[in-house]
């Protein structure tokens, strides 16, 4: 199974490396923290919905073993 991204791989590296220099700043942390509620609450609706079609499809597989 492989992944398709949509961004390419030196922007993924570079993201994944700002996030390691910065982890241990408190208000880079705070900032974070505040975009990702402020993401979720904007679409919780599709994100539950996303997480209760991928809980089915993991069940119909079980069952189908």
């Amino acid at each position: 199974m492989n992944k398709t991204f949509k961004t390419p791989e030196y922007q993924r590296n570079a993201y994944k490396n700002y996030i390691s220099r910065n982890k241990e700043n408190p208000e880079f942390k705070a900032k974070l923290k505040e975009q990702q509620k402020e993401y979720y609450t904007k679409n919780r609706e599709l994100i539950l919905q996303k997480k209760k079609l991928q809980y089915q499809e993991k069940k119909k597989l079980k069952e189908e073993n």
